[in-house]
């Protein structure tokens, strides 16, 4: 295997000591560990440079073991300190993928029934991400309500303290929500995250109201 390929630190070191590393190192560009790591130890050339001083440090520390009469093998990381001769792309997934806490709101965006199209514009309203009115005018842009005129358009305006958007809401939830439908956007979260519904009743109430956001913000 290639010595400055093959061993990893914080990357390849191929990548963070330059093509003149060789050199430095004093081994050849395409030098097998075999004929650098010689009865444990590894032969590399003294350096006053620092960076690559660390890098010697820390390959001269790693634990390795020359097996002669074995050919060279690939085994890929599943985990933190695991490795597998498969491949398996759901491993790698997660180990390339960032993990963060699961947050409380995320059963009403992400469930098996849900529709991502549907999904994607109430997930960015609950970050906050959407460019309402509110937002745009940081930008030099005006845009007011279209539904009333409302003059500052944000997030909880539209949904649902705006009287026809409310009123659309009432329309398409029906029963689903219950008698004590409220304008408020953080009142309507709290009420589909703490309420107590019947399954099936709480996977529609979730899809009416992503389609209800959706198709009012794409207006």
């Amino acid at each position: 295997m290639d010595v400055l390929i093959e061993i990893f630190y914080k990357g390849r070191i191929i990548e963070l000591t330059g093509e003149i590393g060789t050199q430095k190192l004093g081994i050849a560009r395409e030098a097998k560990i075999s004929e650098v790591l010689r009865d444990g130890v590894w032969r590399f050339r003294n350096c006053r440079d620092q960076r690559i001083r660390e890098v010697i440090q820390v390959v001269s520390s790693f634990p390795l073991t020359l097996t002669v009469l074995e050919p060279d093998g690939v085994l890929w990381k599943c985990g933190e300190d695991e490795y597998k001769e498969k491949f398996i792309s759901s491993d790698t997934w997660h180990l390339l993928r960032g993990r963060k806490e699961e947050v409380r709101w995320s059963k009403l965006v992400w469930f098996p029934q849900g529709v991502p199209r549907y999904g994607f514009i109430p997930w960015l309203a609950i970050r906050g991400r959407l460019a309402t009115g509110h937002r745009t005018r940081q930008w030099g842009q005006m845009q007011c309500c279209v539904y009333c005129g409302e003059p500052d358009e944000t997030r909880d305006h539209l949904f649902f303290a705006c009287p026809y958007t409310f009123t659309l809401w009432l329309n398409v939830v029906g029963n689903l929500f219950g008698p004590d439908r409220d304008p408020d956007w953080e009142i309507t979260l709290q009420r589909m995250l703490g309420g107590t519904y019947e399954h099936l009743t709480y996977i529609l109430l979730r899809l009416v109201w992503q389609t209800t956001i959706y198709f009012i913000w794409r207006e």
